[in-house]
Parts: C-alpha cells; sequence; structure tokens
C-alpha cells in the first residue's frame, strides 16, 4: 500500500482580487447588452407608439440616456435610463418621472393654462358671450378652435367674477390642464429579458484566468 500526502498553497488576496475581476467583466458585459437591447427597442417614428410597445424616439434624449453602472462594493450592475421631464418639447410627467411613466404607465403631469386670467371685483372682465354681428363684442379663439365673441366690463362684484371664470372656463378651458392615465410602454424589463435568456448563461465565460 502506497500512501501519499499532498499540501496545496493558496494565495487567497490574488485569487479574491481574480474573481473580482472576472466578475467586473461578466457585469459589464451584461449592463452593456442590456443597454443595447433597450437603445434598439426604440424606433424613430412620428406617431407615438401603441400602449405594450416600446416608445418612440422623438428627441432620441430618453434613448442616449440609458446607461449601465457598476457597483463594485456589491458586485452587481444596474441598467436604466436618466431622469427625463419632458418629451418633444411637452412636459407628461413632473419630476422626472417619464421614463418611470413611460415604463409602468402612470399618471401625467398637470399645467396651468397659461389664457385664463385672474379676475377681481373693481377690475376688467368677461361679462357675456354675443354674437359675431355685436359691435360691442371681441373675437376670441376657444381651446376648441372656435370662434367666440365676448363683452368685456368692470366687474363690481362677486357674482360678476364668478360668472367672468365660467366664461373663461367656457373659452379657454379649465384653470389647469391634467393629462390623463398614460398606459405602459415598455422597453426595460423586455431588455432584462432578452439578456437573462441570451447572455447570462455565458456573461463570465473567460473571464476568470
Amino acid at each position: 500500500m502506497i500512501r501519499a500526502k499532498t499540501t496545496v498553497e493558496m494565495d487567497i488576496p490574488t485569487l479574491h482580487r481574480a474573481l473580482e475581476k472576472s466578475a467586473l467583466i461578466g457585469l459589464r458585459r451584461l449592463g452593456a447588452f442590456a443597454r443595447t437591447v433597450a437603445r434598439r427597442s426604440m424606433r424613430k417614428r412620428k406617431k407615438a407608439s401603441k400602449p405594450g410597445a416600446p416608445p418612440r424616439v422623438i428627441t432620441g434624449k430618453l434613448k442616449k440616456g440609458i446607461f449601465f453602472a457598476i457597483d463594485k462594493r456589491n458586485l452587481s450592475v444596474a441598467v436604466g435610463p436618466m431622469k427625463i421631464k419632458r418629451v418633444g418639447g411637452k412636459s407628461i410627467a413632473s419630476g422626472g418621472r417619464v421614463p418611470r411613466v413611460l415604463e409602468e404607465g402612470g399618471r401625467g403631469s398637470k399645467r396651468k393654462n397659461p389664457r385664463r386670467m385672474q379676475r377681481r371685483v373693481g377690475g376688467g372682465g368677461e361679462v357675456r358671450i354675443t354674437k359675431a354681428n355685436d359691435d360691442q363684442g371681441k373675437m376670441a379663439i376657444d381651446y376648441k378652435g372656435k370662434r367666440k365673441y365676448v363683452i368685456y366690463g368692470k366687474l363690481r362684484n362677486q357674482e360678476q367674477v364668478q360668472r367672468a371664470e365660467k366664461i373663461q372656463t367656457e373659452i379657454y378651458g379649465p384653470k389647469i390642464f391634467r393629462k390623463g392615465l398614460i398606459k405602459p410602454r415598455p422597453y426595460m424589463k423586455p431588455a432584462d429579458k432578452v439578456t437573462r435568456q441570451k447572455l447570462i448563461p455565458g456573461a463570465f465565460a473567460g473571464t476568470f484566468k
């Protein structure tokens, strides 16, 4: 009977650095791949995309704003868009929530009606809506694009102020415009799914040397 004894010495710090380097390479692959998939899913079109499909490219701000970041301490990767307040010059969600609202759906933003004026007792304002052939009437285009003719005068009491507010609502619309419910147009979740299916199994292949 032959007996043998083997002693193996391991350089733990060196091994740890090699494993960490391997993990970072794999995470960069995952982040870059997911970012590319998300960006390529967005197509440049004049019309908005249908609910359930990735959003269209209007200014390119959302598409170019998708990045990935490596957390070296926890050895993880995060992929996603920067905060954006406007798309195509229009604010659809407040507080930079545009990317999340597009991804998950939600309530849009609200904004003040710039055509509405504050009316007070003693000041001027809308008295009544009249006909086109009334010489005292001044033409105004309402929020639906139709012509209206309005007579203005001094508002002497609170009742006249309230009437002026109602006329303004009829002509110019509400004081606050509110966006309705925006349906989801996901682009990150599909990218995550493709990444998990196609790249994760081989993301770390050949990275440990």
